[in-house]
């Protein structure tokens, strides 16, 4: 009996905290509560009648841990700010940010429920010192399902000499922002879009079945240092510079079509099964990838002849038939 005890405390152990789930819903939103207040007037967030009024009230709460889930109602989460702190250094404003690794996923996806950074009224291209990314992280591993993210900004001022994080960070992930030396976000099944930043709509993390689009940026306006799998990257400008940029980032089954950049793909780690249009500065197919493993990727044809379906409906299968190179 001693044995069988001692191996039930060690599995118990294992096992550890046993994981939660809890509600948001912006319906209950009040300003300028934090998660106590939330509490304290009822809103404790254990189902859907007692949500929290914030994803980040979610987060802070107490009561949530590493490994819970957060189940977000559908609405247009675009109150509250924080900024990214990483090693001490400011890294920018963010509406959410995450710092426990937990899920976070909406009932009723994308269509319905969006969370929307700012972009900084007082200047053209959106990047100041008042623009709100969407979501930032540091030393976590969440994970964001079924959203919107959209309107998020950084800072103007492109330093970026590479002294700490502090140089850089204010200016990477219009949408999402990881420090890189921290564990990664996963973003999956969202919509990205019309998000502005000076270096990528993604700084690190993971992208999975998702559509990155309409967003733009001084370079690398599809992401840096991120990894795309399953994913459309279209209709992103970063006409003097890449669309996407810098190790270790990666494409695996995704389409690249549709983007302003002097090239798709620089520095990839990997790039892998992807169809890719060519840009418009460029005819020669490796010019796009540039990287350790490039294999089993279809290039688009140029001069306004595309080896695609129908990417207007969404349609991104290569036409039977077409001329289109690979590399």
């Amino acid at each position: 009996m001693k044995n069988i005890l001692s191996l039930l405390v060690a599995v118990a152990t294992m096992v550890g905290y046993a994981a939660n789930t809890w509600y948001v819903d912006d319906d209950n939103y009040k300003k300028d509560f934090t998660a106590a207040d939330y509490i304290a007037a009822g809103f404790d967030g254990t189902d859907k009648a007692k949500a929290f009024g914030t994803i980040q009230a979610a987060i802070d709460a107490a009561s949530t841990k590493a490994n819970d889930t957060i189940l977000v109602c559908p609405g247009e989460y675009n109150q509250g700010v924080s900024n990214l702190v990483v090693q001490g250094n400011d890294c920018g404003a963010c509406r959410i940010n995450d710092h426990k690794s937990v899920r976070i996923e909406s009932i009723e996806g994308a269509e319905k429920t969006h969370i929307v950074g700012a972009w900084d009224p007082d200047t053209e291209t959106g990047r100041g010192p008042k623009a709100i990314r969407c979501i930032g992280n540091y030393w976590t591993t969440p994970t964001f399902k079924g959203f919107t993210l959209r309107n998020g900004a950084t800072q103007a001022v492109l330093k970026d000499n590479g002294k700490d994080e502090a140089d850089v960070g204010v200016n990477r992930g219009g949408a999402a922002y990881t420090w890189r030396g921290a564990s990664p976000i996963y973003v999956v099944d969202c919509v990205v879009s019309n998000c502005s930043s000076s270096q990528g709509t993604f700084r690190n993390g993971s992208v999975i079945r998702s559509l990155v689009c309409d967003n733009i940026a001084y370079t690398c306006a599809g992401g840096m240092q991120t990894i795309f799998y399953s994913s459309i990257i279209t209709r992103n400008q970063s006409p003097s510079s890449w669309i996407l940029n810098n190790s270790p980032l990666g494409l695996v089954h995704c389409t690249v079509y549709g983007n302003n950049g002097y090239r798709a793909i620089l520095n990839a780690t990997n790039s892998v099964n992807n169809i890719v249009e060519l840009s418009s500065t460029s005819s020669d197919p490796t010019h796009e990838f540039s990287g350790k493993v490039v294999a089993g990727n279809v290039c688009g044809m140029t001069d306004g002849i595309y080896n695609l379906a129908a990417p207007a409906a969404g349609d991104f299968r290569v036409v039977e038939g077409s001329k289109a190179t690979t590399a």
